[in-house]
């Protein structure tokens, strides 16, 4: 599935853990960028069949932020 990161710049250098707003885990962020079209970063997670929704949302932790997810369908456009 595709991620969209409500950030407008990302340093990722291991896949992270993607989590729902209970904190469970719903899947992981395997590769992240900047997109102009979006203004957003953008990226690619490998999310568990439950949570395959385009209208799932969710949140990750990195550098000490935490970022809010939005699950969407491929491609980004």
């Amino acid at each position: 599935m595709g991620i969209k990161i409500e950030t407008d710049k990302i340093n990722l250098t291991r896949s992270l853990d993607v989590k729902n707003k209970e904190g469970k885990l719903i899947g992981d962020l395997r590769s992240a960028c900047y997109s102009p079209h979006f203004k957003k970063v953008i990226g690619i997670a490998m999310i568990k069949e439950p949570f395959c929704k385009a209208s799932e949302t969710g949140k990750l932790e990195i550098e000490g932020k935490t970022l809010t997810v939005k699950v969407c369908d491929l491609p980004f456009i």
